[in-house]
């Protein structure tokens, strides 16, 4: 089976986490019987005018590619930017699946909704729509768009070759590891981590690994702290480190401030054997369970996150619990498991 995959995201070696949840799919449903095309945009730091020229090229491709017969799938992700050019043209007996990530249907700005609104009747004409927790696919229907074969996906899942259980649990005879990974913004909940660590009970070492806009601030701030000597920032990890960085920490805090999509750096935690600690919003619910293979804590309250993971700390027999739980507890978002769904799904929507 020959599937054109669509997108505006994709990471080459630059950018080795843009767009990683569509490299993701790619990779595993590779393995099966689909031979992938592709039509992708890179990050880049250009102009306004230059990436409008960009995303001209980019549209043209997309036309271009609706004449052949080749095809048996198109395969459109972050659709409220793809999907545009079939506003134009939109092809008869051709099969087309869409997948949405996050902030292509959640973002809030005035243009997200105004070309969600553009493209709903193109929403429920589609073969199939993807999204990557059951979270999402709630806000899809309170948005009042409509398609009769909605399915959730994990965004390809977690690969169990390189996120795997740590042999060992803490035995807290050593600095207590908190750990973080992803967008160092105010979005994702940095702040709150920082602020809550000068009240912790115990001895600690927080190890943050990532870039964003809000690092530098977040430097300088640690670095006029008294408690500067916890704090480590690493920068941006390739999969197979970050794993290794997973079973290295005891505790991975996850205080988002955004309802994510799904939240795919808790699930890698947790395959990693190392328990979340992670805000009460959005598809974190969907894998986190607390007092099962981790604990929440309100969101935007770091009175909650320190309460959280001083009651971590403090009980050995719920830590070691957690971590026994965690790996366990997530299998369904196995790559493995997530492959043979999203096969399934696809392949029907292309023979049936």
């Amino acid at each position: 089976m020959k599937i054109l995959l669509i997108s505006n995201m994709y990471p080459d070696s630059n950018n080795i986490r843009y767009g990683i949840f569509v490299k993701n799919v790619v990779n595993d449903l590779s393995k099966s019987k689909f031979n992938f095309s592709f039509i992708v945009m890179y990050k880049n730091n250009y102009n306004l005018f230059c990436k409008l020229f960009l995303y001209i090229k980019f549209y043209i491709k997309i036309f271009k590619s609706l004449y052949d017969s080749s095809i048996d799938l198109y395969y459109f992700h972050y659709p409220t930017f793809t999907l545009l050019p079939l506003l134009v043209f939109y092809p008869k007996k051709v099969k087309i699946c869409i997948n949405f990530h996050g902030s292509d249907l959640l973002n809030p700005s005035f243009f997200n909704v105004f070309f969600n609104r553009l493209l709903s009747k193109l929403y429920s004409r589609v073969d199939g729509v993807i999204f990557p927790s059951q979270f999402m696919l709630n806000e899809f229907i309170k948005k009042n768009f409509y398609n009769s074969n909605l399915f959730v996906s994990p965004s390809g899942g977690v690969n169990t070759d390189i996120f795997y259980p740590k042999c060992s649990v803490y035995n807290f005879d050593r600095p207590f590891r908190i750990g973080f990974a992803g967008n160092i913004s105010n979005s994702k909940g940095i702040w709150i981590l920082i602020n809550s660590l000068p009240f912790l009970s115990f001895n600690f070492q927080c190890f943050i690994v990532g870039d964003g806009k809000d690092k530098p601030s977040i430097m300088e701030h640690v670095r006029s702290s008294t408690f500067s000597d916890k704090i480590f920032f690493i920068d941006t990890l390739s999969q197979e480190k970050l794993a290794d960085f997973y079973r290295f920490i005891d505790v991975f805090v996850f205080p988002t401030l955004l309802p994510e999509s799904l939240g795919l750096v808790g699930l890698e935690s947790l395959f990693c054997g190392t328990p979340v600690i992670g805000s009460n919003i959005g598809g974190i619910s969907g894998y986190l369970v607390n007092n099962e293979n981790g604990l929440t804590f309100n969101s935007n309250d770091y009175n909650s996150l320190i309460s959280a993971i001083n009651t971590l700390y403090n009980d050995k027999i719920l830590y070691n619990n957690l971590s026994l739980n965690s790996s366990m507890s997530v299998q369904n978002f196995s790559h493995s498991v997530t492959n043979i769904n999203l096969s399934n799904y696809l392949s029907k929507i292309v023979y049936e």
